[in-house]
């Protein structure tokens, strides 16, 4: 059986290997989704995805929000980030398992991992947006509990390919 291992990013190692990751994460997107590429880019203009990761710890680590990399048998695997949206509200970000971590419990251990965080931080809600053809997310996150949120983001609403979910922490 695999060992999972979730550790908090706080070290320069780390970091380098969570700014790889992000990177990886969207030019996995941009492959797999060719047809939303465009909307991807977007996303990336949209949400400074590179002055994110070239400030990881400013954007993803306490007060501002929390970053986490999963191991499976000491293999670096899996991303997940938690940024605030205001001091009840956070958002699960860049959500990404490798392949080789696929299937072995790693995305969900993270998801359960970050949301024990966000209420250690003090949030009482967390939302999500994905494309809504991550069809192996999706079923994820339901299973964790997200819903359809009532009060998606503007960015979700102005945009037919993004599904918004939230859950209470």
């Amino acid at each position: 059986m695999a060992t999972l291992e979730i550790n908090r990013v706080r070290g320069p190692e780390h970091i380098a290997l969570v700014t790889a990751m992000v990177l990886e994460f969207f030019d996995y997107l941009k492959s797999t989704f060719v047809e939303e590429r465009a909307e991807i880019q977007s996303y990336l203009a949209a949400h400074s995805i590179e002055a994110e990761v070239a400030d990881l710890p400013r954007h993803f680590n306490p007060p501002a929000g929390e970053c986490l990399l999963g191991l499976v048998d000491g293999q670096p695997l899996g991303i997940v980030m938690l940024s605030r949206v205001t001091d009840r509200l956070c958002e699960l970000n860049r959500m990404w398992v490798r392949p080789a971590g696929r299937g072995r419990g790693l995305a969900r251990a993270l998801c359960t991992h970050l949301m024990d965080d966000a209420r250690a931080m003090g949030f009482a809600e967390i939302r999500l947006e994905a494309l809504n053809n991550r069809i192996t997310a999706l079923p994820l996150y339901a299973s964790l509990g997200f819903e359809a949120d009532p009060y998606p983001s503007d960015y979700a609403r102005a945009r037919e390919t993004v599904v918004s979910l939230r859950r209470a922490l």
